[in-house]
């Protein structure tokens, strides 16, 4: 199989917990896997360095609305809500304006010291990054009945919206999972759109209520890895069979 035959995908990096160092074992209630602040310090570098167009999530939906040229376009998400976040990633990003998106779990929001507090995600905010809802409890949406899955997505975009002065566009679902009956539950919740993980399908079109991301973790700085996971095919790249 060519590049020539393989399809161009938005590329939208998922990162989760930053830290200083990774812990021997991650306690229950904090974020994981882990990615050192010196692992993700590199990662930018290399999106600078190599002049790729950090942009926000919604500068990339409209260039998907539009059938723009997605080539050298990235997107920049966290999942979860971890106080690394601030600590660690937002003073590099603030260094390079660069935009970003966190999603966060509305019930763990302050909850302990390895949690963004509301504080905190007002200070993000200020510094132009956006908020956006990881649901309320973290529950996996496609095992809970309708009526909690409604009540994980549109409480906890109220709750954002109240505390935070502003729209919350952006849904990403726990765990990735999502079903059509979702997709819907979130659409008419008010999101512009919705993220999963590596699922769905590959389509012509992204579907706005699916989009995919590349998980980013320690290791990823490698020049080859990171040229692989920000080329819009990395996707691909991960079904071609050995010796394609």
């Amino acid at each position: 199989m060519t590049l020539g035959v393989l399809q161009h995908e938005p590329v939208i990096l998922g990162y989760h917990a930053i830290r200083e160092t990774i812990p021997a074992a991650i306690p229950p209630d904090e974020v994981a896997p882990v990615l050192t602040a010196r692992s993700f310090r590199r990662q930018i570098a290399f999106l600078v360095r190599h002049r790729y167009r950090v942009v926000s999530l919604e500068t990339l939906c409209e260039t998907l609305r539009t059938a723009a040229p997605l080539r050298r376009l990235v997107a920049i998400t966290f999942d979860d809500g971890d106080s690394g976040i601030a600590r660690y990633a937002a003073p590099v990003l603030r260094e390079h304006g660069l935009p970003a998106t966190v999603f966060v779990i509305v019930d763990a929001i302050g909850r302990s010291p390895a949690w963004l507090s509301w504080e905190e995600l007002q200070r993000l905010r200020r510094q132009g990054i956006t908020i956006g809802s990881h649901s309320l409890s973290h529950a996996y949406l496609p095992t809970v009945t309708r009526e909690q899955a409604i009540e994980e997505v549109r409480e906890s975009k109220r709750r954002l919206e109240e505390r935070l002065q502003q729209p919350v566009r952006h849904f990403s679902y726990p765990g990735g999972g999502f079903t059509p009956e979702l997709q819907t539950i979130v659409r008419d919740a008010g999101y512009a759109t919705a993220l999963t993980t590596n699922r769905g399908q590959r389509r012509r079109q992204p579907d706005l209520f699916a989009l995919r991301r590349v998980s980013m973790g320690e290791g990823s700085e490698a020049p080859w890895v990171l040229w692989a996971k920000t080329s819009g095919y990395y996707h691909a790249f991960r079904r071609l069979p050995d010796g394609a």
